[in-house]
């Protein structure tokens, strides 16, 4: 006697509406532009690895990047766990302008890939 297979259920899952669908949208595409600077090789370190966890917890402390001539601060790198958890990127602070409003920038973006790819992606 022939078993019958069982189908998987697939779930479909509810797209998310207004402000979050519109927001999750340009995540996607500064993502899609962050791998093609990435491969352009758009960023430099100026310090040769990021701050080691115990020197992080000093807020005063970060990874600098330039990015089209400008250098950026990254503060906090050692949150990103947290970041993830809450979903947030908001936990870790870049000093320029976009930074300053909390909004994301492609060092910043950078910088979190380098240290942890699923995490990063996870607090986007």
């Amino acid at each position: 006697s022939r078993t019958p297979r069982r189908r998987a259920r697939v779930v479909a899952m509810k797209a998310p509406r207004g402000e979050k669908a519109r927001r999750a949208q340009e995540v996607r595409d500064m993502m899609a532009e962050y791998y093609v600077l990435r491969k352009n090789r758009a960023f430099e370190y100026l310090q040769p690895h990021p701050v080691p966890y115990e020197l992080e917890d000093d807020p005063g402390l970060g990874v600098h990047v330039r990015y089209k001539g400008e250098v950026h601060e990254i503060y906090g790198l050692s949150f990103l766990n947290e970041a993830a958890k809450k979903g947030k990127h908001t936990e870790l602070t870049c000093t320029c302008v976009d930074g300053w409003c909390e909004e994301l920038c492609f060092p910043k973006i950078h910088v979190m890939m380098r240290e942890d790819e699923d995490r990063c992606l996870q607090a986007l």
